[in-house]
């Protein structure tokens, strides 16, 4: 309480947003606010034994643990839960780090033994001339550093899963040669 108010902490607020969300705007909240927000995953976590009912609390907690790994956006954990699934794509981190002519970057995927990049662009924060160019900007950058660099919309992910693997795979193979 602070002057008679009742005050949550950012996790319970983020909890709270999860309760009152429509289902299939759960995820994609919890993921903006902990990428955005105060909210930390590690500390989200923490709370999430400390409350009640919670509706869909095992996909609640799937969410915090994918965040924790990396996972920022629906789009990503559209990725990493439906797509990039399964041992074959364990070798891969989510927004590794890599120094590129001195400018730390994170790509959404990143395989450093083979040196590829995956960046995956949602309309969202991508469709804009602005927002395109920051992209090229990356590219180069990640080129510069030795890496290859895939880029996967909205589309190919959701309608092309298949498609999106082949390319990953691909770029795997001819790289480890």
């Amino acid at each position: 309480m602070v002057d008679g108010v009742r005050v949550l902490s950012p996790e319970d607020a983020a909890i709270l947003v999860w309760r009152r969300a429509a289902p299939d705007q759960r995820i994609g909240r919890l993921l903006d606010i902990m990428r955005d927000g105060p909210v930390d995953a590690e500390a989200l976590r923490r709370r999430l034994p400390e409350h009640g009912r919670i509706p869909a609390r095992a996909q609640l907690a799937e969410v915090v643990d994918l965040a924790r790994a990396g996972v920022q956006s629906m789009l990503e954990h559209v990725a990493a839960t439906q797509v990039f699934v399964g041992p074959e794509w364990q070798g891969w981190e989510r927004q590794g780090e890599v120094i590129a002519v001195g400018v730390a970057l994170h790509p959404d995927m990143l395989h450093r033994d083979a040196k590829v990049a995956v960046e995956l662009d949602s309309r969202r924060y991508h469709s804009d001339d602005q927002a395109r160019r920051k992209d090229l900007e990356r590219d180069a950058l990640l080129v510069a550093a030795g890496y290859s660099v895939i880029r996967l919309t909205w589309e190919d992910v959701t309608r092309r899963p298949e498609w999106c693997r082949a390319r990953a795979r691909e770029a795997l193979a001819v790289r480890q040669r």
